[in-house]
Parts: structure tokens; C-alpha cells; sequence
């Protein structure tokens, strides 16, 4: 029954068969699982069950392999882009509680030109407004509110909003806005947080989140989607994204299964929290970093933007 559930485990990921709740959110925890498939077959080798340790082993290999991608760093693109560097961080404020103050200081230390913020109160975007940190990154785009569904973003850099894709019924606002960067470059950003996947409705209105997320246009703006996505690189409908013109910046530097939340011992800790960026641009460097009286760990990343072409 154990080699079964493994090998289940690993057909249901590796052919994305994962559908609605719970398998959304259970399959976010394959490394897990992949941890503990070689683990189980030892044991079982031990007990004499030889055709199930095979199985689990087999189980293993196979997870190893699918996950390995997010933990051997990649090469740059080819050609690697010549414009500006943009630093952005992605800050998930937990309804209120999180500590703006020890955030305020790292996003400066970090010298960060842009931060995605999920679960954005009115409170807190008075008092970011207000602060050192605003006074800093003095571009705005906010759509607060009670709870968890606020979201907005804060920019060194002039910011243009954008509508929406697919907002319908109770979908969660997306903030998208264009950034007008240095050497007249441009990036379009995305500060994503769809709603968490704890139930049948809320599963199907975060895959409908992340399917209206378009395409990278290989000769359009580049875009950069910074935030809570609620969903690992082991979701499908998150890979779809990806595979859709973009690079996960922690995959592209070999930090992929650096998690990101929670912040307690249970569950155990999965990475759903991310920078993903148009395939053009370079990911220079990728960090997480916690943040005081929040339940996830901020994603900072340090990108190289391509230039805007002369006409």
C-alpha cells in the first residue's frame, strides 16, 4: 500500500493529473514526499519487501529527477540583455500584522526598486506611504483592503496602471502596472496573490487566476509577476505559466526549493511565493528573507532587464 501511494504520488505529478481540492494543494509538497520516498525503501529493503522497496525507489528517481531542474542553476539568455538592473521584492504583510519597520529597513539595505505587496491593508499603505520606505520608492499603485485581499505595488520608477486580465465573480484584484526604467527601458509588473487554495470553489478560482495571466510576448515589454501565487512549480497550472515565456527566478539560480511559507513547523514548509520573469531577462541574484509577525518569507531578486530597441 506505501509503493502504491508513492507511485501515485509520482504519476499524478509527473503527468499534471492533480484536479481540484485537495490535490492542488497536497501535490505543492513533492520534494516531500520525494524526501521521504528513498527513506521508505530503505525500510522496506530492510524488512525483506524487495519488490516495494523497488517501487518506492523507482518512485524517487523519478521525483529526484523532475525536481532537479529547480536545484542546478541555468545559463543566462541567449542573447543576455543590455539594459537597466531592477531589484523587486515581494512582501506578503499577513492581513496587517506583518513588521513594515524591519521591512522598510531590509528593502533599503537591499536598495530594491520595486515591491509586490500581498495582503495590502488600508493601515499599511498609509503607513508605507508615509514612511522612509515611500518616501523612497514614491510610485504607487494600490488596491487595499480588510483582510487578506489588498494588493499594490511600490516603485522607484514611474508607474502606469494597467487593467486586469481576467477578473470575474470573486477573483482576487491583480495591480499590474509599466514602469518607466532608466536608458528608456520598460517593464510591465504583475503583483500577484490569488486566493489560497483551502477549498473546491477557491482551488477553481486560483487556476482561473493564473490562466488569465498572458503569454510572454517575446517582442513586447518584458514582464515580471512578483508575489503570493499560492502554488508551487509542482502545481500545473503554475508550470503552464511559465512554460508560457517565463523563468522562476529562484529555478533559474538553482534556489527553487528554497521555501517560502509557512513560517511554523506545520505544514511542512513549500515554496509558493515567486519572481517570475519574462525568459529575456537575467536573474543576477535571488534571496528569501523572513519578515517579523508574517507567515511567509519575503523573495527578493535582482534582475537584468533588456534594453528598449532603438527605432
Amino acid at each position: 500500500m506505501l509503493a502504491g501511494g508513492f507511485a501515485g504520488w509520482t504519476i499524478v505529478r509527473v503527468a499534471g493529473l492533480e484536479s481540484g481540492w485537495p490535490d492542488f494543494p497536497l501535490i505543492a509538497f513533492t520534494p516531500w514526499v520525494a524526501l521521504l520516498a528513498p527513506l521508505a525503501a530503505a525500510a522496506s529493503l530492510l524488512l525483506g519487501q524487495r519488490l516495494p522497496a523497488v517501487a518506492m525507489a523507482i518512485s524517487a528517481l523519478v521525483l529526484a529527477a523532475v525536481l532537479a531542474p529547480r536545484a542546478l542553476p541555468g545559463g543566462p539568455p541567449d542573447p543576455r540583455p543590455r539594459g537597466p538592473e531592477l531589484r523587486v521584492l515581494g512582501a506578503n504583510l499577513m492581513q496587517g500584522g506583518a513588521d513594515l519597520d524591519a521591512l522598510g529597513a531590509l528593502a533599503l539595505e537591499l536598495e530594491v526598486d520595486v515591491i509586490s505587496f500581498s495582503e495590502l491593508t488600508p493601515q499599511d499603505a498609509k503607513e508605507i506611504a508615509s514612511s522612509k520606505l515611500g518616501r523612497e520608492l514614491p510610485n504607487r499603485s494600490f488596491q487595499t483592503s480588510p483582510g487578506s485581499n489588498g494588493t499594490g505595488l511600490i516603485s522607484r520608477y514611474p508607474l502606469r496602471a494597467l487593467p486586469a486580465p481576467g477578473k470575474r465573480g470573486k477573483d482576487l484584484p491583480t495591480i499590474i502596472a509599466k514602469a518607466r526604467l532608466p536608458d528608456g527601458a520598460r517593464a510591465e509588473i504583475y503583483s500577484i496573490h490569488p486566493f489560497a487554495p483551502v477549498g473546491s470553489d477557491e482551488v477553481a478560482q486560483l487556476e482561473r487566476y493564473l490562466d488569465a495571466i498572458p503569454p510572454a510576448d517575446p517582442r513586447g515589454v518584458p514582464r515580471m509577476l512578483i508575489g503570493d501565487f499560492n502554488a508551487s512549480l509542482d502545481n500545473g497550472a503554475l508550470r503552464d505559466v511559465v512554460d508560457s515565456g517565463y523563468v522562476d527566478a529562484a529555478a533559474a539560480l538553482g534556489e527553487g526549493l528554497e521555501w517560502t511559507w509557512p513560517g511554523g513547523p506545520f505544514p511542512p514548509p513549500v515554496t509558493i511565493d515567486h519572481v517570475i520573469a519574462d525568459q529575456r531577462v537575467e536573474v543576477l541574484d535571488y534571496e528569501t528573507y523572513d519578515l517579523p509577525d508574517s507567515d511567509h518569507r519575503m523573495v527578493f531578486a535582482a534582475l537584468r532587464i533588456p534594453a528598449t530597441p532603438r527605432r
